[in-house]
């Protein structure tokens, strides 16, 4: 009778317990790697957005000059 009833108790803490879902880690590596990559496109886009607007304002660029 303990058997069970030690049995039945492991179980319901179990259950109780939120299980951590199969490959979490490996998902959220991906989801990381994703939004850092969205990141460096976003400033690429704000650095093109910014060098078009300097020519469109006629000022010179900042390429080092020859000497």
């Amino acid at each position: 009778m303990t058997k069970a009833v030690t049995a039945a108790v492991v179980r319901m803490r179990q259950l109780q317990r939120p299980s951590e879902p199969v490959g979490l880690d490996a998902r959220l590596e991906r989801i990381e790697a994703a939004v850092e990559a969205i990141a460096i496109e976003v400033e690429r886009a704000g650095e093109l957005q910014r060098f078009t607007a300097r020519l469109a304002a006629g000022s010179p660029s900042s390429s080092p000059k020859d000497a």
